[in-house]
């Protein structure tokens, strides 16, 4: 089976994803629904190719067929020796590292999430916060009820929301008690107005 889209000839792989080729499903991750939908890959229309096609790439960097943009040689992951000696003209990914990365990334929590996980994934991909504080420092985590699911992968239905790590840990260590949530809040707010007052 081919990639869904139209002007693209690439073949469906094991990394592939909503019928789309590895190369156009890391593009979907990175860009979400309104992703460029041009032909890519080493079987990819030729006519269609432009200056920033791989024929034109310096020796030094390298066009990624994810993001679409050419980089150094060094944003790319070498290839194993096993995979050079099979393929002797390919030396690096064929996407960048951090395309790599978000394919990855995607593929991992729509297998311990399911279908929220990877909504949910890809906001996260694409900037925003956690929903509680709105921070977007640190590894931001897909949360879910452990009371339903106590490891992964889940069952994709107790999914919740995207957490900083600070909110995701300060909710497992107050063990979800929202009686001790609501007196923890109502503490804070005693001596901040005793002491401050109200600040």
């Amino acid at each position: 089976m081919q990639c869904e889209i139209e002007s693209c000839n690439n073949d469906l792989t094991a990394k592939s994803a909503k019928g789309l080729c590895p190369a156009h499903y890391s593009r979907f991750i990175k860009q979400g629904k309104d992703f460029s939908r041009a032909p890519i890959g080493a079987r990819a229309n030729k006519s269609l190719s432009s200056k920033n096609s791989p024929e034109n790439v310096p020796a030094h960097r390298k066009w990624c067929y994810g993001c679409e943009t050419v980089k150094d040689l060094t944003d790319f992951k070498e290839l194993s020796l096993s995979t050079k000696r099979s393929h002797p003209n390919l030396t690096h990914n064929a996407q960048c590292s951090e395309c790599h990365s978000a394919m990855r990334r995607g593929t991992i929590s729509k297998r311990n999430f399911g279908e929220r996980g990877w909504e949910i994934h890809l906001r996260r991909e694409s900037g925003e916060g956690c929903v509680i504080c709105g921070s977007r420092l640190g590894k931001l985590a897909i949360d879910h009820s452990h009371k339903c699911c106590a490891s992964l992968p889940t069952c994709g239905e107790c999914v919740r929301d995207l957490l900083c790590p600070n909110c995701n840990t300060a909710l497992g260590l107050l063990k979800e008690d929202r009686q001790r949530i609501r007196a923890l809040a109502d503490y804070v707010e005693k001596w901040n107005n005793k002491l401050f007052g109200g600040d």
